[in-house]
């Protein structure tokens, strides 16, 4: 339904709902705060959307919102259509997007984060009584952000993981068949850090494939993980070939770690 807005009021259930809350809701909205996840296919690290497609003074209230959230990385959009908080913003109400879990899985904690986040920035906005506050440094901006599908439908071998920086022209990933035939092979268009990404075995054409924000490793540093599916530290899960023997292995490491909780 995100991906419909503003909405029909002549068209599906999803265009008819959207509708109804741009129509309804959006009217007597001060502020929009919209919380997401990662699918069910997707890994995710933990970002924060603010809108930028809005009147300078909606777009820096975005982006003061935004900077409250405790989590690592800000994406400013320039899209004002196609989701609810960038219809919201173009609406003149300050909008913002969280962006907290993955894989269809979720933990107390993440909740807590999201519930925390919420109840902090309507206390900076006055909406609850008390004191908000900050989590020291603010998220750092990664925009512009790029979004690549899919071009074939096959096996997809990510080289990264969310959370992990690279140079441009880097390998991402790579699609093969089912006999391990190459199909295609994705190099990053500039130097970035994932955002998200397909995480799946399975990928389908011009379906959601990776997406990564700018990052610049030689002035903020590289970023590598360990394994996030079997937390193994020592190898990293998604490259289409492992290298075996102790001597071959690569610890991880931040060696950012100020941005990093």
């Amino acid at each position: 339904m995100n991906r419909v807005f503003p909405g029909n009021p002549n068209g599906t259930l999803s265009d008819r709902i959207a509708y109804t809350v741009v129509t309804e809701f959006f009217p007597k909205a001060d502020y929009y705060i919209d919380l997401h996840c990662g699918d069910g296919f997707e890994g995710l690290v933990s970002y924060v959307y603010c809108t930028g497609a809005a009147t300078p003074e909606v777009a820096a209230k975005s982006r003061e919102m935004a900077e409250i959230a405790h989590v690592d990385y800000l994406v400013t959009s320039m899209y004002g259509t196609g989701g609810a908080y960038n219809y919201a913003g173009s609406m003149g109400i300050p909008s913002i997007l969280l962006e907290r879990g993955h894989s269809s899985r979720w933990c107390e904690d993440l909740v807590a984060e999201d519930v925390h986040d919420v109840k902090n920035i309507l206390r900076h906005l006055g909406v609850l009584c008390g004191k908000f506050h900050t989590h020291g440094e603010p998220p750092v901006e990664v925009s512009p952000v790029i979004y690549e599908d899919a071009p074939v439908s096959g096996c997809w071998y990510p080289a990264k993981q969310p959370g992990e920086t690279f140079k441009e022209e880097e390998v991402l990933g790579k699609i093969c068949d089912y006999f391990g035939c190459e199909l295609f092979v994705y190099r990053a268009k500039m130097g970035g850090i994932i955002l998200y990404q397909t995480i799946s075995l399975c990928i389908m054409k011009d379906t959601p494939m990776v997406s990564y924000g700018t990052w610049d490793e030689e002035k903020q540093g590289k970023i590598e993980l360990g394994c996030e599916v079997c937390g193994n530290k020592e190898h990293k899960h998604g490259h289409h070939h492992h290298k075996h023997g102790s001597d071959k292995h690569r610890n991880s490491k931040h060696e950012n770690d100020k941005h990093h909780k």
